[in-house]
């Protein structure tokens, strides 16, 4: 991935991962799948609808981060690191185009001239090009980033416009070791940053590179960023990445994931609840919902209905319908149109009783955990599609565990009800679930549950196998009466 592969390369091999994504292979048959993620929502967070699944053009650039990393650490040749000739390589080509040393360029030097760099290399070394290019976009990030800006380096900044500043004007300011944006401006009386030009400083300098300082500062004044615990700093933010034992790549993927996410904003699933009026809760709890997905323990397939169901893509008769495969969109229980919600929570001929049992078992499970009697408990869509814990979760179950145990067991049920109606036989279509039978559905569901506890760790999970045995002994007791 380090290697010098082109854009249209990288487009290329992005195009097969989404092609493995929504696609299968039928006896040798290629079939389009529905595509469940936009395109643009593959890299973003989970909470907004994302896959978490970097462009390749993302872990290309990643690697070459990386080993710009160890170029950098291997430059004074330190006993600790195996010997490398890519330092000296990279020097020369270096001093061959007329750059600085990649030291200038890691302390003193921003995006625009790392980019300079980059295409001078390119007809001696295009791995080294691109390595500088990888270089100029985490620069460019770190510039824009609102905790980081200050600390960016003055020359080669991106807000330099066409007033650029001259070599021998960079070294005037590197004799004076004014190298970063926060050095040009003034400090309050606490001693942090405010967006005022430091005009005692800018005096003392030629009068054309002052002109060209003031015009870079206010490009940077003019987009208002954040000043709160802002002091001014000689080294660049690259030096610090540089220098971290922690891999670089990492740092890098993280701000692009972010930046991607912020982009979106919200999942569009929340967006056409709101105009579908259907109940979504506000913003930040719906996206806090996707958190569901780091619980430990929950098997992928159990993740993905979660996934699923937060974004509004499971396949109901009502969908179907719309797309022309089936011809009416009723519940093949009940006879009503079969939505999501319908689905997994209003049917009252199957998912509506499940959740009335599963309600009943909870409240059984908390008052066992106490003690004594306690209020029921009723879960409804917040719990069941939102994911938020119920009040009474948080009040009884004080075990860390075994709370989380209820809400794998939830997760669980929401796909053993999709199962059931994707596996429905002949002679269940029209007719409601008895009670005994959805017991049996709920119990299957926790002995599954149970065998999954003691297969990882019967020590780890003591508390939560407990509660799962109860389960058990709460739901044959149930059927059998």
């Amino acid at each position: 991935m380090a290697l010098p592969l082109s854009t249209q390369n990288l487009e290329e091999l992005d195009k097969g991962v989404r092609t493995f994504f929504w696609t299968k292979q039928v006896e040798g048959v290629t079939f389009q799948k529905r595509r469940l993620v936009a395109k643009n929502r593959l890299p973003a967070e989970h909470s907004v609808g994302g896959l978490q699944v970097p462009l390749l053009s993302t872990t290309a650039t990643s690697f070459r981060l990386n080993l710009l990393q160890r170029i950098y650490k291997r430059m004074g040749h330190p006993p600790h690191l195996p010997p490398s000739t890519l330092p000296i390589i990279m020097e020369s080509l270096l001093q061959m185009a007329g750059r600085p040393t990649l030291l200038d360029h890691v302390e003193r030097l921003g995006p625009l001239q790392w980019r300079k760099t980059a295409t001078m290399l390119k007809q001696r070394n295009l791995l080294f090009s691109q390595i500088f290019l990888a270089g100029a976009e985490l620069l460019q990030i770190y510039e824009e980033h609102p905790d980081t800006w200050h600390q960016a380096a003055i020359v080669g900044h991106t807000a330099e416009s066409i007033f650029t500043i001259s070599t021998l004007e960079a070294t005037d300011l590197d004799h004076r070791e004014i190298i970063t944006i926060g050095q040009l401006l003034r400090c309050g009386e606490n001693g942090t940053l405010n967006l005022q030009p430091h005009e005692e400083q800018l005096a003392t300098l030629h009068p054309n590179l002052r002109i060209k300082l003031e015009r870079l500062l206010q490009n940077i004044i003019n987009k208002r960023p954040s000043t709160q615990d802002k002091w001014p700093l000689l080294v660049t933010p690259l030096t610090s990445l540089l220098n971290s034992s922690n891999n670089i790549s990492t740092i890098y993927r993280k701000h692009v994931m972010r930046s991607s996410t912020a982009h979106i904003g919200i999942a569009p699933a929340y967006l056409t609840r709101e105009r579908d009026r259907i109940y979504v809760p506000d913003r930040r709890t719906f996206s806090a919902a996707y958190g569901i997905l780091n619980l430990p323990m929950m098997p992928s397939k159990t993740k993905e209905i979660a996934f699923q169901v937060l974004n509004r893509t499971i396949w109901t008769n009502n969908k179907a319908h719309k797309s022309g495969i089936r011809e009416d969109p009723e519940c093949d229980y009940c006879g009503e149109e079969e939505t999501m919600e319908h689905l997994l929570h209003n049917c009252d001929s199957y998912s509506a009783i499940v959740w009335e049992e599963t309600s009943c078992l909870i409240t059984e499970l908390c008052a066992q955990q106490v003690g004594h009697e306690v209020a029921r408990i009723q879960l409804t869509p917040k719990e069941i599609i939102y994911n938020i814990p119920h009040p009474s979760l948080l009040l009884f179950l004080t075990e860390d565990r075994p709370r989380k145990a209820i809400l794998l067991l939830i997760q669980e049920i929401k796909r053993n009800i999709i199962y059931r109606r994707m596996n429905i036989r002949p002679g269940q279509l029209g007719q409601p679930v008895d009670r005994v039978r959805v017991l049996a559905h709920i119990l299957s569901v926790v002995k599954k549950l149970k065998a999954m506890l003691e297969y990882t760790g019967i020590l780890t999970n003591k508390a939560s196998i407990f509660l799962m045995s109860s389960a058990q002994s709460y739901l044959e007791g149930a059927a059998g009466g």
